[in-house]
């Protein structure tokens, strides 16, 4: 199985059916998560890819598999004379042989495609900052997670679509500060919580719609209805309302 088979996989736990291939619905899920950017490597031209846009005009930058050739570089190098006059000189003479680096993929990754500062990972693509996770795509600053899409921030969970600030969750999509959680969708600042959809500031409930409490079998209906009608439009449109949104407003 790769990430494109794991996407498939979640969207069969979540949301009771697939919805599509995982490239279509790239815009949806780097939606509030923090972007990878592709750029050229100043010693050999290859296609590079860092963590973050925050870099000054004419910054220069170099994959992780270079970083011995850069070092042979920058021990050879001597300064002028004369640009080591001053402290200005000195900083903008070394700074035209300082480069940024990307593409860094350490100890027991494999299978990582277009993504930075991952360790310890499998069956990456397009995402930063992962660590000791699989089968994870355009998601960021997560450790110890699987069959996570569109999500940053936090650790620990599995089967999550667009989920931020989460810790010990499993099947949850479009939570927002949801901790140790299961089967919630649409929520935001729950702890020890499942079973709850469009449900906010809750603590040790279950069976909620809207905050509303629901008998398990009224609860097991309403959701059918309501997953039913997220896949669809996700299936159709590409896209849904994010938790960020809803809570943002």
């Amino acid at each position: 199985m790769d990430v494109r088979d794991a996407w498939k996989s979640t969207c069969r736990v979540l949301l009771r059916g697939e919805v599509g291939e995982l490239p279509d619905f790239e815009p949806y899920l780097m939606r509030y998560v923090e972007k990878v950017m592709p750029v050229k490597s100043a010693l050999s031209g290859k296609t590079v890819t860092i963590s973050s846009p925050e870099f000054s005009p004419g910054s220069k930058f170099i994959s992780h598999d270079e970083m011995a050739e850069f070092d042979k570089r920058l021990r050879s190098m001597k300064l002028d004379i004369n640009s080591i006059k001053d402290i200005d000189s000195a900083v903008s003479a070394l700074g035209e042989h300082l480069y940024y680096c990307g593409d860094i993929i350490t100890g027991n990754s494999s299978e990582v495609k277009t993504a930075d500062s991952i360790a310890n990972s499998v069956h990456v693509l397009h995402s930063n900052e992962l660590y000791d996770c699989k089968f994870m795509a355009y998601s960021s600053v997560l450790r110890y997670c699987e069959n996570g899409f569109g999500s940053s921030g936090g650790g620990e969970s599995k089967f999550m679509i667009k989920c931020f600030e989460v810790f010990q969750q499993t099947r949850c999509m479009e939570t927002f500060r949801a901790y140790t959680c299961n089967d919630c969708y649409y929520s935001s600042n729950l702890e020890n919580c499942n079973d709850c959809m469009f449900s906010f500031n809750q603590r040790a409930r279950r069976n909620l719609i809207g905050n509303r409490l629901f008998s398990p079998p009224e609860y097991q209906k309403l959701k059918s209805k309501l997953v039913d009608d997220i896949r669809q439009t996700l299936a159709s449109k590409k896209s849904v309302p994010s938790i960020v949104d809803l809570t943002r407003d």
